[in-house]
């Protein structure tokens, strides 16, 4: 007996390599090395250039650029500092020590024109094509728990951590 085949048989296959292109573009990754707290609201979480006084690691992040739609060098970083705001926010961490930024190239922007005419046995077609390669940026930083910063104390000690 012959199995008809329809268009929707191939949909599985089409979801595997779409989650797989997906997946190879993250733009943003982390690495949990102290303790996560409870996720907060990303607009709470600071960067920061220097050290604060007192401070928890929780994760090395890193984030890019990619797909940001941003052209300008400081929009590319600002991009890549919200996607590390983002993953810092779900850590719990209310800061980022920026360690790194780094420039980086990668894809294209590609524009074609083609045009085709097919008359009785010949045919003729035209194209044109350019291409530029495009950079993007990449943020690395530590996720912290800030307690202290300089002279103002943002998180006082619980009764348990004092006993």
């Amino acid at each position: 007996m012959k199995k008809k085949i329809t268009s929707s048989d191939g949909l599985p296959l089409i979801g595997l390599f779409l989650s797989l292109i997906i997946s190879g573009c993250a733009t943003s990754s982390s690495v949990v090395t102290g303790e996560t707290r409870e996720a907060i609201e990303t607009d709470t979480v600071k960067v920061y250039q220097t050290a604060p006084k007192t401070y928890g690691e929780i994760a090395l992040l890193e984030a890019n650029s990619k797909r940001s739609m941003e052209f300008s060098d400081q929009g590319k970083i600002d991009a890549a500092i919200a996607r590390l705001k983002e993953q810092a926010a779900k850590l719990g961490a209310n800061g980022i020590l920026v360690t790194e930024i780094t420039n980086a190239e990668g894809g294209g922007i590609s524009i074609g024109v083609g045009t085709g005419n097919y008359s009785g046995n010949s045919g003729v077609s035209v194209g044109a094509g350019t291409s530029t390669a495009t950079t993007y940026k990449i943020v690395r930083g530590i996720a912290i728990h800030v307690i202290e910063e300089g002279d103002e104390v943002i998180e006082t000690a619980s009764e348990e951590e004092t006993e």
